[in-house]
């Protein structure tokens, strides 16, 4: 939507903000969750040239759980529901398959 205020999308986009901002991440299904709430603002602000700081920081946030050195990248998110993320032992498992598959692929 280009409307700089409507109906729908604005409460929409707020409301998904909120939840990519402040929702805490305690599995891999809410690392999921957010990664669709991420895309989701994304969509909405993609036809009005605008971008959603929260959906981009949140990836970014995604994105630094397979780096190197999950603690310290973890700890400088902007995100702040990232910082118990590295101690979580699915996302712990999950890091180490997906590194395991690009590492034998």
């Amino acid at each position: 939507m280009t409307d700089l205020r409507h109906v729908v999308t604005t409460p929409a986009l707020l409301i998904l903000g909120q939840i990519v901002g402040q929702t805490p991440v305690r599995s891999v299904e809410d690392v999921m969750k957010g990664v669709f709430c991420s895309a989701l603002m994304l969509e909405y602000t993609k036809e009005a040239k605008r971008i959603a700081p929260e959906g981009l920081a949140y990836l970014a946030g995604v994105l630094n759980l397979f780096s190197e050195d999950v603690e310290e990248t973890s700890a400088e998110s902007p995100i702040p529901s990232f910082n118990s993320a590295p101690k979580i032992e699915d996302l712990q498992q999950l890091r180490h398959d997906v590194i395991q598959f690009f590492k034998s692929g």
